[in-house]
């Protein structure tokens, strides 16, 4: 376990989804472990819903989150084609 995060050992994925309303959705990305998902907005951070993690877990990916958001903005910026903070 990575006591400094509150996060296990197990894999976490960080996925930007494409939707149809993408042109005036906010930055957000979805954090996915196992059936454990949460949403994030990206400006600013804050977790927007949260499904199976626990609140140890969603502290520690709303600490990464917060560390990547600049790279996080550009890789939905590049996706989606837009800037928005």
């Amino acid at each position: 376990m990575n006591h400094a995060n509150g996060l296990t050992d197990r894999a976490l994925l960080f996925l930007l989804f494409q939707q149809r309303e993408r042109r005036t959705a906010t930055p957000h990305i979805h954090a996915k472990a196992a059936e454990d998902e949460a949403k994030f907005w990206l400006g600013p951070i804050q977790p927007a819903a949260n499904y199976g993690f626990r609140p140890k877990e969603l502290n520690g990916i709303e600490r990464l989150v917060t560390e990547h958001q600049e790279l996080l903005l550009e890789a939905w910026n590049e996706h989606f084609g837009r800037q928005q903070n």
